[in-house]
């Protein structure tokens, strides 16, 4: 069985399920399929956009490695982070893959783009991207050069 066969099943099977802390079940089952991975981590929202959720994933290493993820409130409030929220179903990605997903929808939603050089979100200039320079630290958002 191929490791998208096995998230695929472990998916399926925790989101008929409905438990309380299904990446945490699915970690579980993971584990005693020998499957490796570092346990479930959380990552907040990546836009300013209010309507954006966190992240809870499976930590397999690496920022593309495809895993179980499942968006989860970021002001619920809930002891130990977001591990007994859930919010929305699990779905398979890599959180890099989410996290660029997110902010690309931001970019074309708000019209702003994060600064290359300090990483501030900043409004697009008329003249596009490349002619926009960041509200915070004044440099070019694309080429972090500075105004002439």
């Amino acid at each position: 069985m191929t490791d998208e066969e096995i998230l695929t099943r472990v998916t399926d099977l925790c989101n008929e399920q409905r438990q309380r802390a299904p990446l945490h079940v699915a970690a579980t089952i993971l584990e005693a399929l020998d499957w490796t991975h570092f346990g479930v981590e959380t990552i907040e929202p990546p836009t300013p956009d209010p309507e954006c959720n966190a992240l809870a994933y499976i930590n397999t290493g690496d920022t593309y490695n495809v895993t179980l993820c499942q968006e989860v409130h970021p002001d619920d409030g809930t002891a130990n982070g977001y591990e007994q929220v859930t919010h929305g179903p699990i779905f398979i990605s890599s959180w890099g893959s989410w996290w660029e997903g997110k902010e690309q929808e931001w970019c074309e939603k708000a019209e702003q783009h994060r600064c290359a050089n300090c990483g501030s979100w900043t409004n697009v200039a008329d003249g596009g991207p490349d002619a926009t320079f960041c509200e915070q630290c004044g440099r070019n958002i694309c080429t972090g050069r500075r105004a002439e």
